[in-house]
């Protein structure tokens, strides 16, 4: 039964369909209809049709006006719907925890109601969920998602799943790129410092995501906060967000570089003994700042040997295997990295003087190789054509090994400094070469 006049309410299999003011049997005046899921939509009537929404309404309308106007200037190229023949609805939803009813929606939707075209929802709690556009099945397209009080992601959605944009915390950008259906960083992107006085974003790292974390290959930078002194971290490859495979790491005050093997100035691999190192951290550290992944991929090894690359980089965040450490005390040199410590050195330059040769990790130590303190136990040392070879020292701490000039061997036996010291063996017919060695007289 429909009431003649006043306020009244028409139910249908037992639910309501609209409540609000009657005369003569018809609505007439402020009235709301429902839906089956409870959410109701208040218009003004006249004669069981609708006229228009109340002044309240209209404000929301304009605001949604408005909103469509800044999506067309900010993306020309985006679809959107017209809404020319589209009304505009205000829904709320009746809930016992509240005095008033909660705002879910407001916005254009079709003619026929079957789908919204552009607007701005809200959870039921009154938290701001979603602002923007619909695609034609009424899933999300384009706009803003509240996934948290503090956590927004802005941009494009594919079948109702966020694809690309920003994620914001608060109002700092967090993150701009690829993201998967989740809203978790996945695919090509760029993570930021969350610093709220940067006045603008300032890159923590580029590059491929998977699940949250860098994958693949990327670049991190040092946090200056400041575009014009913008310095890379490492350049190469990830998994699980570690560095892992081909890379190369600058320290911060670009004192040394430390990685995969590559040959930085692109020149053809040289062969052991035949190296020139003349690039310093810095040019190696431009280099990095501006290379595609094809670039990268392309380098040849510097130290590669019949033809095939030395295996090592990086696993698991540490450096392993065969790898190359540039610094400004000692030129580029190459090291064994076996369960992330070094044990072998090839070409370290100390005082002029190149030193390869098995090491050990000594807090005494008195050389320096990245953040280790190391021991040679057994090495050659080669300057001006002279050549130490198969060095030791033995349990009192006394040296010894061969020394060769201009590959014809003089000595062989204890040394110090340099020189023939102690007992040992002369190689006759090279009685030239022994007063320059400065032997001790026996």
């Amino acid at each position: 039964m429909v009431c003649t006049i006043g306020h009244g309410t028409i139910y249908k299999d037992g639910k309501p369909v609209f409540e609000g003011h009657f005369e003569n049997g018809k609505k007439c005046g402020e009235g709301c209809e429902f839906d089956d899921n409870g959410l109701f939509i208040k218009r003004e009537y006249k004669n069981d049709q609708i006229t228009g929404s109340s002044s309240e309404d209209q404000e929301y309308r304009r605001s949604i006006n408005k909103l469509k106007k800044s999506f067309e200037k900010k993306n020309p190229k985006l679809h959107i719907a017209d809404i020319t023949y589209c009304d505009f609805i205000v829904q709320r939803k009746r809930d016992p925890r509240f005095q008033e009813s909660p705002m879910v929606f407001y916005g254009y939707v079709t003619k026929e109601g079957a789908h919204r075209v552009i607007g701005k929802e809200f959870k039921v709690t009154g938290y701001d969920h979603f602002e923007g556009i619909y695609d034609e099945q009424g899933r999300y397209y384009y706009g803003t998602l509240w996934c948290d009080s503090n956590v927004r992601f802005e941009g494009s959605f594919k079948n109702g799943r966020m694809k690309h944009g920003k994620i914001y915390i608060t109002k700092v950008l967090l993150y701009e790129g690829d993201v998967s259906e989740d809203g978790q960083m996945h695919g090509q992107g760029h993570l930021y410092y969350t610093s709220k006085m940067n006045s603008t974003p300032f890159v923590q790292y580029e590059g491929s995501f998977q699940n949250g974390k860098p994958e693949g290959f990327g670049k991190v930078y040092y946090n200056t906060e400041n575009e014009e002194e913008k310095r890379i971290k490492y350049c190469g490859y990830f998994k699980n967000g570690l560095f892992d495979g081909d890379g190369i790491y600058f320290s911060r005050d670009l004192s040394y570089c430390c990685g995969t093997s590559y040959e930085w100035n692109k020149a053809e691999a040289k062969t052991f003994g035949t190296r020139s190192d003349k690039n310093e951290v810095a040019d190696i550290m431009k280099a990095c700042s501006t290379m595609s992944q094809a670039e990268f991929d392309s380098l040849s090894h510097k130290y590669r040997t019949a033809g095939t690359n030395p295996e090592g980089g990086w696993k698991e965040g540490e450096l392993d295997g065969l790898v190359r450490i540039t610094s400004k005390e000692h030129s580029s040199y190459l090291v064994k990295m076996v369960d992330r410590k070094p044990t072998f050195v090839w070409d370290m330059m100390i005082d002029n003087k190149k030193y390869t040769g098995e090491v050990i990790t000594d807090d005494k130590g008195d050389i320096s190789l990245l953040y280790f303190k190391v021991t040679f136990t057994r090495y050659d040392v080669v300057f001006d054509g002279w050549k130490y070879s198969d060095i030791m020292r033995d349990k009192r701490g006394q040296l010894s090994g061969s020394i060769y000039y201009n590959k014809r061997m003089l000595y062989c036996g204890t040394i110090k400094n340099f020189e023939p010291n102690g007992e040992g063996q002369l190689f006759e017919g090279k009685g030239q070469k022994i007063d320059k060695l400065g032997l001790e007289e026996t």
